[in-house]
């Protein structure tokens, strides 16, 4: 190839790269909208909380119908991302029907089902979006949680519940250094500090919890594990527009 084919041929794919991601960014902030509903209904039902559960539900419902209306044509000749969407679909009708039966514990499966499928659209089309770092950490912490709390685990090898924590320690290095795009996100700066705040006090949850570790007390553990689950919970709700930030006791 000559080189100013090879030149012109560059200069296009940089072009339709450059197109590409100008596409991407109403879909990031239509998926920031769609967080903004998912939470604190994810919150509700994790708290078994039927006060507000129907009406914030109802809101997800139409962020969601907003959404798929809006995005499930952008990749048309992808099967993947059209089961995605029908996934997704199925996910939030039944969630909806537990709900109203007040199964939390199904309700809670539903939705984090909704939950990954969207995570599953944004890796395989390499969409960067800094949510998906709370949530690796946060299903992290839930395998550790559910260990420490299980009163068969002396059963374990130790060797396998330190391999949790090495990965939700994993999970945490990427978590503490991204940084969410604020141009999606309607934030003060009181919001921003606060953002950072929440940070830093997981920061020093992480050390504590890690130092509990070499003592191998296992109620110790779960007690420093379930004040870092708050910590967690509370980081994500700052991307729910009704963010709870300690206003319902959480079932962690």
């Amino acid at each position: 190839m000559r080189p100013l084919t090879y030149l012109f041929v560059l200069a296009l794919a940089v072009s339709l790269w450059s197109c590409r991601e100008i596409q991407m960014d109403p879909l990031k902030k239509d998926m920031v909208q769609l967080d903004q509903a998912f939470i604190p209904i994810w919150y509700q039902v994790n708290a078994q909380d039927s006060s507000l559960a129907l009406q914030r539900m109802k809101r997800f419902e139409n962020a969601w119908t907003v959404f798929r209306d809006a995005h499930i044509g952008d990749v048309p000749e992808s099967p993947d991302w059209q089961a995605n969407f029908r996934l997704m679909a199925d996910w939030v009708k039944e969630s909806q029907a537990a709900i109203e039966a007040h199964e939390w514990q199904q309700a809670y499966i539903m939705l984090d089902h909704f939950r990954y499928e969207l995570m599953e659209i944004r890796g395989r089309n390499h969409i960067p979006y800094f949510l998906d770092q709370l949530w690796e950490m946060q299903m992290s912490y839930d395998i550790v949680q559910e260990t420490l709390n299980d009163q068969m685990m002396c059963h374990l090898e130790w060797d396998d519940v330190e391999m949790q924590i090495r990965d939700l320690n994993d999970q945490w290095s990427y978590a503490a250094v991204a940084i969410p795009d604020i141009r999606y996100y309607d934030w003060d700066n009181e919001q921003i500090q606060r953002f950072f705040q929440i940070r830093r006090d997981v920061e020093q949850k992480m050390v504590q919890f890690n130092q509990t570790v070499e003592c191998a007390d296992q109620l110790e553990l779960a007690r420093e594990g379930q004040q870092l689950g708050e910590l967690i919970f509370h980081w994500i709700a700052l991307f729910g527009s009704e963010a709870e930030n300690g206003a319902i006791t959480l079932n962690l």
